[in-house]
């Protein structure tokens, strides 16, 4: 009775071992198997590569948001480990464009996907309806968050070159403002006595005349001295007129 007890644990710890060896077994082949089997290739993971790329590439630029069309038919492609972005010649990570996604190891394919990348910036626009003949204050100005690719050439985005400036134009409520709308103020006007300067280096000549004409600054002005002779100079701020070597 003994001896049979004996047998019967020494049957069920063998098949308890055999159970784990082949177990141990199973384990072993399912990793060797993960480890050499790449990546499945899927949409997701293409659109994901490509998003994450187009968004390093606009980083700085402002807000990015960033849209991948889903590609079609992936499931033909070959399985793939290592997968990176890249954008085509000509391309750039704004607007409307085309990102390119390509497997370096094991096979060698490229993909080519839509996409759209909007950048968002703070801009200033009419707070309201402006007017042609208006001077611009503060109060008429506002910061929005504009898509940059929607800016077009010109725009003035700085309040110091717009505060005290006349619109030549309407403007409605939201608007970029652009530098051909605006006629810049005067900061000298004819017949109005300015300081000349003349500055070199290590010295500094002033002197006293009259504008001839009206400038913007940075403009040229022609002056008349006391002595009745004629200077040309650059108008500047505070009704001085920069003259140059």
């Amino acid at each position: 009775m003994i001896m049979n007890q004996h047998h019967q644990d020494y049957s069920l710890i063998q098949r308890v071992l055999e159970l784990i060896c082949l177990l141990a077994f199973i384990g072993v082949i399912t990793d060797l198997f993960a480890a050499e089997t790449p990546l499945m290739v899927d949409a997701h993971r293409l659109t994901e590569e490509a998003s994450k790329f187009l968004n390093q590439e606009a980083s700085g630029l402002g807000e990015v948001h960033v849209q991948v069309n889903t590609p079609e038919q992936v499931a033909d492609l070959p399985r793939c480990e290592r997968i990176e972005a890249f954008l085509p010649p000509g391309a750039r990570a704004q607007g409307k464009t085309t990102v390119g996604v390509r497997c370096i190891t094991p096979s060698r394919w490229t993909l080519f996907l839509q996409a759209q990348v909007q950048i968002l910036a703070p801009y200033l626009v009419a707070s309201h309806p402006l007017s042609a003949g208006q001077n611009l204050t503060p109060a008429d100005l506002m910061i929005k968050m504009t898509d940059i690719n929607e800016v077009p050439s010109g725009v003035v985005n700085t309040p110091e070159a717009l505060y005290g400036n006349t619109l030549v134009n309407n403007v409605p409520a939201g608007s970029l403002i652009r530098r051909q709308q605006i006629k810049l103020a005067y900061v000298v006007q004819s017949g109005q006595p300015v300081r000349l300067r003349l500055a070199g280096q290590g010295f500094q000549i002033t002197g006293e005349g009259v504008a001839l004409s009206n400038a913007s600054d940075g403009q040229s002005v022609q002056v008349r001295t006391p002595r009745g002779s004629l200077v040309s100079g650059i108008a500047r701020s505070g009704g001085t007129v920069e003259l140059r070597l």
